[in-house]
């Protein structure tokens, strides 16, 4: 069984589903859901994911659990690591994709802006969208803390060169992290 949380427009969902595997999904959108339940008839829950709690038929029983480009939103990466588990089953994967805070640009970037190069201009009403960032050792941080194990790291690319670049040197700008749940 497979549960992508922050699923969007299925797309995850519907590649799992035709590798055999029972999916559903977690969506904050009921836009989304009702799209994904209507052009894939997945079934889609509607909510908050920090704030769900898993019906009894969904407590325990996910092989694995996804949330890409999801856990960097999430205010209490302790917290979530929590309600991830409470889907899995025991020794159950965890797939997490996300920004790579020690990527060369996140690095150039914060280099810049240190030294007065460049200064980023917010509006008064701006609002940040990541809560967290993390590299490969605020993961493994956030894995030991809550009960997982980090199985992999890796950067990633769309572009079949850089991605076997990544894959070898862990410099770029997304990363993907895949954990088991340790008991």
């Amino acid at each position: 069984r497979f549960l992508d949380i922050g699923c969007g427009n299925g797309r995850l969902l519907c590649v799992a589903m035709e590798a055999g595997w029972q999916v559903k999904g977690l969506e904050l959108s009921e836009n989304m859901a009702e799209y994904v339940r209507d052009t894939l008839g997945v079934e889609v829950m509607v909510g908050n994911f920090l704030e769900v709690t898993p019906a009894a038929d969904d407590a325990g029983a996910y092989d694995a659990v996804t949330l890409r480009h999801v856990i960097e939103h999430l205010p209490d990466s302790l917290g979530a690591m929590a309600r991830i588990s409470a889907y899995l089953k025991p020794r159950g994967y965890l797939l997490l994709e996300m920004p790579n805070i020690e990527s060369m640009t996140k690095k150039w970037s914060r280099l810049i802006v240190g030294a007065g190069l460049y200064q980023r201009q917010f509006s008064d009403d701006f609002m940040a969208g990541h809560c967290n960032e993390f590299c490969r050792q605020s993961m493994r941080f956030l894995a030991d803390k809550t009960g997982f194990e980090l199985v992999r790291w890796e950067t990633y690319s769309s572009k079949p060169l850089m991605n076997w670049f990544y894959n070898r040197v862990p410099i770029g700008s997304k990363a993907r992290a895949i954990l088991r749940r340790a008991d």
